[in-house]
């Protein structure tokens, strides 16, 4: 009889932790299975025992509470299992990931770095947290756990990339084109490393550099159309014209009709004197961004050069109305729309003249633009007292410029000047007569 009653006893004192194993047991197997409303009715049916008094109970509760999308309430919960147990690294964490799903950068950035106060050799959560750190653009702190976690695995891809992109954000360029390197050459497919190296190497102007990038990745894969297309764009900026009107060839038949390649590729044939193709080219690509003023001048140019004069002009007046305030760029804007002007009608030289007037206000340096004018203010204008100012204008320029007969005379320019000597001289006697 004392047996009976003494194991009834010790049966009634371990039923509430049988109890408690079972509904924890139970709660973990529904988040298991992704079936939080089911964990968290049984939570709740646990109100009232000692396991809604344990900081596995409320840790519990918060993560089905943020898989429920109720990121505060979660928060609330989590909070009480981290009073209950400081050293609670897990809730810290999931307190972050709370904060990130409201939007509140500065709380998620606090929760992470207390979590790896407390867990500093935890490398998972390192990762986490130096990834967020990055997709918010706070990078001295991605860097930073990068940095330590790099120390202890040199070799994890995900690593040396994630601190390349440090680097080249911060500005560090001859770390990040090391670490580029070395992620590129344990992953030789990493197209995104690849184009940014190449972009890296392209604002160096290390363009020999940056194609020997390109030509090892296509060696693997020569069908992605955004190295191909970069490649191609190295040969425009090495002004190979001919070979990079090819290689963007071979990106447009591969159905790369992106607004980059039409734009250089337009661009480029326009520099190869293929007017046509780069009209057609260029207004594709003008159709896509009707806010780029480079597209609207160069398919402006090769309008004019081709045989859509009206449509020249008109896309030159495009480009001068989306330009940037900067005098030399608009005074070539100018320029170009006088010269679209001219071959429109030759004989109507008051639009041109305007738009050289434009350009001369904007960059009264520019000998061609003075010639320009001179040319127009004499022959068409008439207007000979301000063909000689603009004469008189450019033979002092070259005069300032050209202190000695022997530059002059080895110069192809001289010969032009000489011409506008003579010029002075016969309108001077021209003025001297009329007066």
């Amino acid at each position: 009889m004392k047996t009976w009653i003494l194991v009834s006893v010790i049966a009634f004192i371990a039923l509430p932790r049988l109890a408690k194993s079972q509904s924890i047991d139970e709660v973990k197997s529904y988040i298991a299975a992704s079936n939080y409303q089911a964990a968290l009715s049984v939570l709740d049916a646990c109100g009232k025992q000692p396991i809604s008094r344990s900081s596995e109970y409320f840790f519990l509760r918060g993560i089905t509470q943020l898989n429920l999308y109720r990121p505060m309430d979660a928060v609330a919960s989590l909070k009480k299992s981290v009073a209950m147990d400081s050293l609670r690294v897990d809730a810290l964490a999931k307190i972050a990931e709370c904060y990130r799903m409201t939007g509140d950068e500065t709380k998620a950035s606090q929760f992470y770095l207390k979590a790896i106060a407390k867990d500093s050799g935890n490398i998972a959560l390192h990762m986490e947290a130096a990834n967020y750190f990055l997709t918010t653009n706070n990078i001295p702190l991605a860097k930073m756990l990068y940095e330590k976690m790099y120390q202890a695995d040199s070799t994890n891809i995900l690593i040396n990339r994630s601190l390349a992109i440090c680097y080249d954000d911060l500005e560090i360029i001859p770390k990040a084109i090391w670490f580029y390197h070395k992620t590129i050459s344990a992953n030789p497919g990493d197209v995104v490393s690849t184009n940014a190296l190449c972009n890296i190497l392209i604002k160096q102007k290390k363009y020999d550099e940056a194609l020997a990038v390109t030509r090892q990745y296509r060696k693997n894969d020569s069908t992605n159309q955004r190295i191909n297309s970069t490649n191609a764009y190295i040969y425009y900026l090495q002004n190979k014209d001919s070979v990079a009107v090819s290689h963007f060839a071979k990106c447009y038949a591969s159905e790369d009709s992106s607004l980059f390649v039409l734009k250089y590729y337009g661009i480029s044939c326009f520099k190869n004197k293929m007017y046509d193709k780069a009209v057609q080219l260029l207004e594709k690509a003008y159709h896509q961004d009707t806010s780029d003023d480079m597209i609207a001048n160069y398919l402006g140019v090769s309008c004019y050069l081709s045989f859509y004069k009206a449509q020249g002009i008109y896309y030159l007046q495009k480009a001068i109305d989306l330009a940037t305030p900067d005098s030399v760029y608009l005074s070539s804007l100018y320029f170009n729309l006088g010269k679209a002007f001219d071959a429109y009608d030759k004989s109507n030289c008051t639009d041109a003249y305007k738009a050289y007037k434009q350009a001369y206000q904007f960059n009264p340096q520019d000998g061609n633009t003075l010639l320009m004018l001179a040319i127009r203010a004499d022959n068409c204008m008439n207007d000979k007292q301000e063909a000689l100012r603009y004469y008189k204008i450019i033979v002092n320029m070259w005069d300032n410029k050209h202190t000695t007969n022997k530059e002059a005379e080895n110069s192809v320019i001289a010969g032009i000047i000489n011409s506008i000597r003579e010029r002075i001289q016969e309108l001077e006697k021209f003025t001297h007569t009329k007066q």
